[in-house]
This record gives structure tokens, sequence and C-alpha cells, in this order.
């Protein structure tokens, strides 16, 4: 099972920002500068966690709290890198 906690230093590591700079209320606009960045990130948490993420999910994703939530959550439409 992904932690919270371990999903948010994987969003640390690839913004280069410290924990604390990202609460879950931050806007995910505010925490990553321009969409490269965050495309870059989402490949990044795919790669570390074996999870493809839906599109539909990442159109919801408005904070950091969002984000980490996509990456946690099982209700959520993403697949493991097997497929299922």
């Amino acid at each position: 099972m992904r932690k919270p906690d371990d999903i948010r230093r994987l969003v640390a590591a690839q913004l280069d920002q410290p924990l604390d700079s990202l609460p879950d209320a931050l806007p995910i606009r505010e925490a990553v500068v321009d969409s490269f960045a965050l495309v870059e990130l989402v490949i990044r948490l795919q790669e570390e966690t074996g999870l493809q993420i839906n599109g539909d999910d990442m159109r919801r994703v408005e904070s950091v709290g969002d984000l980490i939530s996509v990456f946690v959550d099982d209700q959520h439409s993403c697949r493991d890198s097997a497929g299922t």
C-alpha cells in the first residue's frame, strides 16, 4: 500500500522543495511552476509507484493533497503497470 507521506516525499524531491512547503491545501499550480513540470512530476510518480493515472483523475487535481490522494486512494481510476 502506498502511504501519503511516501508520495509527499517523492513530490518534494521531484520539485526540489522541503516537505513542509507542500501542505495538502496548496494549489497544485503554486507548487508546480508550469504544465511541463507537472507532467514530469506525474511521470516520476507513475514510475516510482508502478501506477498509470487516468486523465480524468488528473483533471480533478487542484491541490497537492489531491495529487497525493490520486496515488494513494485505490478508489481512483489508476492501474498498476500490469494493467490491473
